[in-house]
């Protein structure tokens, strides 16, 4: 629990110092890149490991309550969110819930960390990626490695 809780201590400082950048900055290189990229980095490590339930037991242990919206199975990057920022100045109840749902439909294309960002902007907007989640659809190029259920969803090496 140290070891997380640092984690998220490392990613809202950085984001902080990220706010503060001046000049032009690409999409990733943005503190809300950062804090995508890095958080779907963190929750995709446990996800992959079968160890989605920890992130209930952090948000418990923090005092809070769950959400009986969305369901740990159905998007476990709702939940390591939560896990992660205790603080909804950091990511708002909007901000989890559009971030999570872009980080859902990465992982069942098995994107990586590293092209999260660039997955999120081709993908569309919000209302086209919560229609995409919906439907099932899956982006052209990813047939063979799309997974609608998220505890078969492995991320590609691209190698």
């Amino acid at each position: 629990m140290a070891e997380f809780n640092a984690l998220s201590r490392v990613l809202i400082d950085e984001w902080e110092r990220r706010k503060g950048l001046k000049g032009q900055l690409t999409p990733a290189e943005t503190a809300n890149g950062y804090l995508k990229r890095e958080s779907y980095r963190i929750i995709v490590h446990y996800v992959a490991q079968g160890r989605s339930r920890f992130f209930e037991n952090v948000v418990r242990q923090d005092g809070r309550g769950l959400t009986a919206r969305v369901k740990l199975e159905e998007n476990p990057f709702h939940f390591g969110l939560l896990a992660l920022f205790a603080d909804d100045s950091v990511v708002s109840k909007q901000d989890r819930s559009l971030f999570s749902m872009q980080m859902l439909y990465a992982y069942r294309h098995g994107i990586p960390a590293e092209f999260l960002i660039g997955f999120i902007y081709q993908a569309g907007s919000k209302e086209e990626i919560k229609r995409k989640l919906g439907e099932g659809s899956i982006e052209p190029g990813f047939e063979k490695t799309f997974s609608k259920d998220i505890s078969a969803a492995r991320i590609c090496t691209f190698r």
